[in-house]
């Protein structure tokens, strides 16, 4: 549609297809999926329950593409201000399991969660990943920012997820533990 645009009436577009997208403020738990929206705050829900247990749709081992908003950031600001006239993927090269994710959340919380796996729940495809070869060859930049910093970055924050009430989250963890 786009590229009709341009053709068609002269205006210029891009089309950038980002990946996950890590963040903190994000939408943590209010959508469904398997990503760190769902998986996050699960661990961080357990944490705090002392119920040391997740659900986890499928088997774990499909994968997925992550990226820390402030590479998604300078990625969308470089493919707007370049002549990149084609849809170009915007992705960490680097695909992660459900369980890796899940091991390296428990790894920032300082917990170790038995893992129920629901393999009649919705898994998505097996493996989603993107080939980064356009971007680097047009911008001679690709996302960089390591899939844990963005996760310790968003662990950090104090998300108010769906699993407890507003003001609940890794930052009330890490107090209520300091205050006793």
């Amino acid at each position: 549609m786009c590229r009709h645009f341009r053709e068609d009436f002269g205006l210029y577009t891009r089309v950038a297809q980002v990946s996950q997208c890590i963040r903190p403020l994000g939408n943590m738990g209010r959508r469904p999926g398997e990503g760190p929206s769902r998986n996050l705050p699960k661990v961080i829900a357990a944490k705090a329950s002392g119920q040391h247990e997740i659900e986890i749709w499928g088997s774990g081992e499909q994968t997925r593409s992550f990226m820390y908003t402030d590479d998604c950031i300078k990625g969308i600001s470089l493919i707007m201000n370049s002549d990149i006239e084609e849809p170009i993927n915007l992705v960490q090269a680097r695909p992660f399991s459900v369980n890796k994710l899940v091991d390296i959340v428990e790894d920032i919380a300082e917990i170790k969660l038995k893992r129920n796996y629901n393999l009649s729940a919705p898994k998505g495809v097996n493996g989603r990943n993107s080939d980064n070869t356009l971007i680097k060859k047009y911008l001679q930049w690709e996302p960089h920012i390591p899939l844990r910093t963005g996760l310790e970055k968003t662990y950090a924050w104090n998300p108010q997820p769906i699993y407890g009430p507003p003001g609940w989250g890794a930052g009330s963890i890490q107090r209520a533990s300091t205050a006793r």
